[in-house]
């Protein structure tokens, strides 16, 4: 019988390492509930990795997933320690000091010590293209919550093993190099974010509050209210069909008449 392992259950804190990307271009980002077949195809996919038991995948595509990141994984712990002994701990919990009053924590799939160095490696199980550790904001989360978790680590080999893309992005951290700056740029991060998200549940979010794009809109929970691409809408229109709006200026947050009011919503959808 398999052991039995729900990652979906897991607590995950307001401000968590796989937000901090979106976070950073918008500090009113707020990820949306719910699921995919995508991200139930990981799960299923982690928590095999995990338990080293791939009898609950479901495709033939998941087990070559599976068997792609075992076969990776043991290709980084050659290449990070070679014959040396090290500590493995699957699925270890970091919790991250970002500042004197704020952390977050998160699960990092795989870390490996021996002496003054560690390796993180992390799964991903999608077809996205990941940026590399050094500049991954995830990865900087992990790698500051493993120099604080364990004093003596100086060197982080991190890599992302993706097996369907056939990639391993690599970096290496070093905490006499990073640790500060890392600590740093989260802190400025969380702080914006705490600032700002509160925002929505007060009406008080502004159009320079937020910062659209294509890639953090299509995965916020407020894309469909938020001022700013309310603004981009009427912009597109005022281009290419002047028709649809009246004259003048106008702020998708201050009008009152209805008939204005009413050729925004053919707009913005909202």
């Amino acid at each position: 019988m398999s052991q039995e392992i729900n990652h979906a259950e897991r607590a995950h804190a307001e401000f968590s390492p796989s937000q901090l990307k979106n976070l950073k271009q918008c500090a009113g980002y707020q990820g949306r509930s719910g699921t995919s077949e995508a991200s139930e195809m990981g799960t299923r996919i982690h928590e095999a990795l995990e338990i080293r038991d791939p009898s609950n995948l479901k495709s033939e595509k998941e087990i070559d997933i599976y068997d792609a990141a075992i076969t990776e994984e043991e290709t980084l712990l050659v290449n990070a320690f070679g014959d040396k002994e090290y500590t493995l701990i699957r699925e270890e919990r970091l919790v991250i000091e970002i500042d004197a009053k704020s952390e977050m924590f998160g699960t990092a799939d795989i870390i490996a010590t021996s002496g003054d160095v560690a390796l993180i490696a992390d799964y991903k199980t999608g077809i996205s293209e990941i940026d590399e550790p050094l500049e991954n904001w995830q990865a900087k989360a992990y790698a500051l919550g493993v120099f604080q978790k364990y004093p003596n680590v100086n060197f982080i080999h991190f890599a992302f093993i993706i097996p369907q893309r056939r990639e391993v992005p690599y970096g290496m951290f070093e905490r006499d190099r990073d640790m500060v700056n890392l600590r740093n740029e989260i802190s400025n991060v969380v702080r914006a974010a705490e600032t700002t998200r509160p925002k929505w549940d007060t009406n008080g979010i502004d159009i320079d509050d937020v910062t659209p794009s294509v890639n953090t809109c299509r995965f916020c929970r407020y894309e469909d209210t938020c001022p700013a691409l309310g603004a981009i809408s009427i912009e597109i229109a005022r281009k290419y069909k002047p028709d649809l709006l009246p004259q003048g200026d106008i702020h998708v947050s201050n009008t009152e008449d209805p008939e204005t009011l009413a050729k925004m919503y053919i707009v913005t959808g909202k």
